[in-house]
């Protein structure tokens, strides 16, 4: 009797450990990226200039939010054709920022690397593409807010 139950006892912790083995490691995942800060999170703000043989050359303002999960939302303010557009994303702890940039009459993605300078600055050079194409180069410095 004895040794049922205690074989019972052993199979039903076997049996425990392996069920629950997956969700402990997520759970720790997730804790782990919850806590996770972007050394890019803040506010930021500034001019940006584009290169492009489509559109010219163009002006403009960013206006940056950047989570620290490394979410990007924002405006971008096109001074030379007077637009605003959209701005969401994401930027990882590389510097590698993805984000999409809705105009009322069209949607482009935009990628590149940014850094954050010594005294908070975040500047980058970004392409912009439509469709696989790369259309246009921006390069920014924004000031931290």
């Amino acid at each position: 009797m004895i040794r049922k139950l205690f074989r019972f006892m052993i199979l039903l912790s076997f049996a425990s450990t392996i069920l629950t083995e997956g969700y402990a490691l997520n759970c720790l995942a997730a804790i782990a990226h919850r806590h996770a800060k972007s050394p890019y999170a803040g506010q930021y703000s500034g001019p940006y200039t584009v290169e492009s043989s489509a559109f010219g050359e163009q002006t403009g303002k960013f206006t940056l939010s950047i989570a620290k999960n490394g979410e990007v939302i924002g405006k971008a303010e096109n001074h030379t054709i007077s637009k605003t557009a959209d701005i969401s994303g994401s930027v990882n702890e590389d510097g590698e920022i993805k984000v999409i940039l809705e105009w009322s009459d069209t949607t482009y993605t935009m990628s590149g690397t940014i850094t954050k300078t010594k005294s908070g600055h975040l500047k980058g050079t970004l392409n912009q593409y439509a469709g696989k194409e790369v259309i246009a180069v921006i390069k920014m410095d924004l000031q931290p807010r």
